[in-house]
């Protein structure tokens, strides 16, 4: 009866080494994991040169399976483009990698052309100013923006006597609760919006796509590089 005692006890404090809570530099840990260190010390997690965004390679999953969400790395290389990444802390969210704690990421693009079409006429600004959120691209007449919540307006100058209503979409919706952009000058002068475009959205899925309708008026000539949007990532 004594020596099953003992095995039983045996198997208990091996079980609670395995499967409790572990501490390093500490025999009371708070938590499933604790680290203290009294001498100035911290935690030091891998690093990598991550090649952008969607880099699959470089970091791996040591059991041979796909990388586990919540995976945690140091990225030491700033990787501008289409997938984007700035250096610091970064998890693998499933699809990317995000920054654990999000720096600004902007997105500046202008209108170019001469002038644009009226109602109903579908367009973006196509040339970029500045980018560095993570996973954005341009093609056609679509800004490609990552999972995240975003903050969006834009502007047209016209240089004629015209009126120009328009409205950013996600995936060819128009956004609920967004600012419809408005310009409505009243004398043949160079004139701002009289309304700026704003919308604030959400995207929930992998990526989403965003671009701008004429919904009023009959078309204008506009100013060059005085049009443009500014797209900011929130979280």
């Amino acid at each position: 009866m004594k020596k099953l005692n003992y095995i039983l006890f045996f198997i208990f404090i091996h079980t609670g080494v395995f499967y409790g809570q572990v501490g390093v530099g500490t025999t009371s840990p708070r938590a499933a994991l604790e680290v203290s260190n009294t001498t100035g010390g911290g935690v030091l997690v891998p690093k990598y040169a991550l090649s952008g965004s969607n880099d699959t390679s470089t970091v791996s999953n040591p059991n041979g399976f796909s990388l586990e969400v919540g995976t945690l790395v140091y990225n030491t290389t700033q990787v501008t483009g289409t997938n984007a990444l700035a250096e610091g802390f970064v998890f693998w969210s499933g699809s990317s990698w995000t920054h654990i704690v999000p720096s600004t990421q902007l997105m500046m693009r202008r209108f170019t052309a001469g002038g644009i079409g009226g109602n109903g006429t579908v367009f973006n600004f196509p040339s970029e100013s500045f980018n560095n959120i993570s996973g954005a691209s341009y093609s056609g007449t679509s800004i490609t923006l990552p999972t995240g919540l975003y903050k969006v307006s834009s502007e047209l100058r016209l240089n004629s006597n015209n009126t120009v209503d328009w409205q950013a979409r996600l995936n060819g919706v128009a956004i609920n609760g967004s600012i419809v952009g408005s310009t409505n000058p009243t004398t043949f002068n160079t004139n701002a919006s009289e309304v700026q475009q704003l919308a604030i959205f959400e995207i929930t899925a992998a990526t989403g796509t965003l671009d701008f309708i004429v919904t009023g008026g009959v078309g204008a000539s506009t100013l060059t590089n005085q049009c443009y949007v500014l797209i900011e990532k929130i979280n």
